[in-house]
């Protein structure tokens, strides 16, 4: 299909939401997850254009993306043809000794059947990546992540098994741990302390979209140890709608 020309960003949990869809109480991860979409396409547009100046400027080569498109896809008539899909879903972990095992994906019962009512926005054979919110820790590990993505995180086999059925390609997902701080960070440096773990994964997915390769699977959470033990330590106001990007 080649790199990267039309990148829809989707939202499962506003999309079960706005259908009246239960999502197991996913509610109070809706604001990580359209943090973690919204900092993507951000990302994703500045790198873009960074490269395009590098390249004498050809604003052609800088990919269009759609945040937060919620479908039905009758209301979107003049979007058919995306070859990237990313979708941003919310995850729960669950008490247990298996940590790993124990990452039900809150959002993920809807995601084949937001596949279906994307219907032919995504082109045939478009690359469909995801970005997993999960509250707590959903494994193992130290520092900025696990060295074993969660199972839910990993596919999850429904989101893969519907792409698979509608001709898409599954590509893989990220899955960010303790995401329900992220709000919280919003106006903090985008590559400070806190947040830099999850932004440089947010980085690394950025770089197999814009070239249409696999991205590992792959788990994060915020930096900073007493962020993580107390998460009333560390609190910034909300941001309106840009994230910082300095130092």
């Amino acid at each position: 299909m080649g790199l990267p020309r039309h990148i829809i960003c989707v939202d499962a949990g506003a999309y079960a939401r706005a259908r009246g869809v239960d999502t197991a109480g996913a509610h109070d991860l809706a604001d990580a997850v359209a943090f973690l979409l919204e900092d993507f396409a951000e990302a994703l547009n500045v790198y873009a254009r960074l490269s395009a100046a590098g390249k004498g400027g050809a604003d052609a080569s800088i990919p269009e993306v759609r945040q937060h498109v919620v479908a039905p896809a009758e209301s979107h008539a003049d979007m058919a043809g995306f070859d990237t899909v990313v979708i941003g879903y919310a995850a729960r972990t669950r008490r247990g000794s298996d940590a790993r095992a124990a990452v039900p994906a809150a959002d993920a019962g809807v995601l084949p059947a937001l596949l279906a009512q994307l219907g032919d926005m995504p082109a045939p054979g478009a690359r469909v990546y995801a970005l997993c919110a999960v509250s707590g820790a959903a494994g193992s590990g130290a520092g900025g992540g696990t060295a074993n993505p969660p199972r839910a995180g990993d596919t999850p086999s429904s989101l893969s098994a519907a792409c698979r059925a509608r001709g898409l390609v599954w590509c893989g997902s990220l899955t960010v741990e303790h995401a329900d701080l992220l709000p919280r960070l919003a106006l903090s440096p985008r590559m400070g302390i806190f947040r830099r773990p999850v932004s440089e994964a947010t980085d690394r997915l950025i770089l197999a979209v814009r070239t249409g390769a696999a991205f590992d699977p792959e788990t994060v959470r915020p930096g900073g140890r007493l962020l993580i033990r107390a998460g009333e330590f560390f609190r910034t106001p909300r941001a309106g709608s840009r994230h910082a990007y300095g130092a």
